[in-house]
C-alpha cells in the first residue's frame, strides 16, 4: 500500500471542521485512518464512505479511500476518488497514486500523462520518471522515452532502471551507438541481467538471432521474472526457426505480464500461423489495446479477420494499418485483393498502383 494516507490527517481536520455533524467527522476520519494503518481495508472503506456521505468534497477522504481501494485491487474505483481528491486540492502524491492506478489497469497513455505531471511538480522523482518511461516504451513511443530520460540521466546515473529503459529505447529507435554506450555504463556497475537484455536487444536489431538468444538466456538465468527477457527470447527463438520454444517463451512472458505487447502480438502470430484462431484473435486484440495505432497489430488483426471470413472488418483493419504506416507495402497488398471481394474495384486498382509504386521506390526486404 502506498503511504499517501499517512500524511492526510491534519488536512482532513481542516476540511471536515466545517462539515455537517462536525463533531462526528474528525473522529470518523481518525477511526478510518487507524483501520487503514492496521490493514483493515474493508473497514476503512466503509468509514471513508460515511465521511463522504456527509461531506462529498473532502479531498483527504477521497485520497485515502482511493488508496484503500487500490490496495484491494479495485483500481477503477480508486481512480474516481483520486480524481475527486485532485479536483479539491492538487497534491503530487495523490497524482502519483492516480497515475499508478491507471498503470495497474494497463491504461498506459493515461498513466504516462499523469506521471509527467508528477515530474513537473517533482523533477527529482525517479519513480515517476521510470514509470512514465516504461509507459512510453510499452506504447512503442521510443523517442518520448529518450526525450524524457536523457535530461535526467546526469542526475540519476545510479538508477539502473532508468539506464535500462533508456538503452532499450535507443536500441529500438535504431541508435545502436548510443545504446552501446548505455550498456557500457551499466556493465561498469557489474554484470547484470539488464545489461544482458540490452545486448540481446542490440543483437536482435542486427538480425543476429543466435547471439541474441545467448545473451537473453544469460539474462533469464540471472532473473527468471523478467517478462521482457522471455518475450525477447521468444523473438530470438522464432528467428532461429524454433517455434515451439518461441511459443513457450511468449507464454511465460504473458504469465509474468499479461499486458506485454510483443508477447501478445508474437504469440498471436504463431497461433495464426497454425490456424488456431480463437487465441490468435484474443492475443492480437490484447496487443491492439496496448497500442491502438500499431501498424503491426492492425495488420495482424486484418489477417485474423480475413482468415475468419470477415472481409469488411479486415478492410477496416488494413486501412488503419495503411494510414498508420503509408510506406509499408503489406497493407496495400492485402487491400488490393480485398477491395475486389467487397465490390470496390476502383479502390482495388488504386491499391495495386500504390503497391507497384512502393515496390519500385523501395524493394521489399
Amino acid at each position: 500500500m502506498n503511504g499517501t494516507f499517512r500524511a492526510m490527517l491534519l488536512g482532513a481536520m481542516v476540511w471536515c471542521g466545517a462539515a455537517q455533524n462536525a463533531d462526528d467527522v474528525p473522529q470518523l476520519f481518525r477511526h478510518a485512518l487507524a483501520l487503514q494503518q492496521k490493514g483493515d481495508l474493508a473497514g476503512a472503506v466503509r468509514i471513508y464512505r460515511q465521511i463522504l456521505a456527509i461531506r462529498p468534497d473532502v479531498p483527504p477522504a477521497h485520497a485515502n479511500l482511493g488508496a484503500a481501494l487500490a490496495a484491494q485491487g479495485r483500481y477503477q474505483e480508486a481512480i474516481g476518488h483520486y480524481q475527486a481528491a485532485l479536483r479539491g486540492a492538487e497534491d503530487p502524491g495523490t497524482r502519483f497514486d492516480l497515475a499508478l492506478a491507471y498503470y495497474k489497469t494497463a491504461d498506459f497513455r493515461a498513466a504516462a500523462a499523469q506521471f509527467e505531471r508528477v515530474i513537473e511538480a517533482q523533477p527529482r522523482n525517479e519513480s515517476a520518471a521510470d514509470l512514465a518511461a516504461d509507459c512510453y516504451l510499452r506504447l512503442g513511443q521510443n523517442q518520448k522515452v529518450i526525450a524524457l530520460l536523457e535530461p535526467l540521466e546526469p542526475r540519476h546515473g545510479d538508477d539502473l532502471t532508468l539506464q535500462y529503459l533508456l538503452g532499450t529505447a535507443l536500441i529500438r529507435d535504431h541508435r545502436a551507438d548510443q545504446g552501446q554506450r548505455v550498456i557500457a555504463r551499466i556493465l561498469r556497475r557489474g554484470d547484470s541481467a539488464g545489461a544482458d537484455l540490452l545486448l540481446g536487444q542490440a543483437a536482435l536489431e542486427a538480425g543476429r538471432y543466435a547471439d541474441a538468444s545467448a545473451a537473453i538466456s544469460k539474462a533469464i538465468a540471472k532473473d527468471a521474472t523478467l517478462a521482457d527477457g522471455w518475450a525477447l527470447s521468444g523473438i530470438a527463438k522464432a528467428g532461429l526457426g524454433d517455434f515451439a520454444a518461441a511459443r513457450q517463451a511468449f507464454e511465460r512472458a504473458l504469465q509474468l505480464d499479461p499486458n506485454h505487447f510483443d508477447a501478445n502480438l508474437q504469440l498471436g502470430a504463431l497461433m495464426l500461423k497454425d490456424r488456431i484462431m480463437e487465441p490468435a484473435e484474443r492475443l492480437t486484440a490484447s496487443a491492439l489495446r496496448q497500442r491502438p495505432d500499431s501498424p503491426a497489430a492492425l495488420y495482424q488483426m486484418g489477417l485474423v479477420d480475413r482468415a475468419l471470413g470477415r472481409p469488411a472488418d479486415a478492410v477496416k483493419a488494413f486501412e488503419a494499418a495503411e494510414k498508420s504506416s503509408p510506406a509499408w507495402p503489406e497493407p496495400h497488398i492485402q487491400l488490393a485483393s480485398l477491395y475486389y471481394r467487397v465490390n470496390r474495384p476502383r479502390d482495388g486498382l488504386r491499391e495495386r498502383q500504390t503497391v507497384a509504386r512502393l515496390e519500385t521506390a523501395q524493394p521489399p526486404k
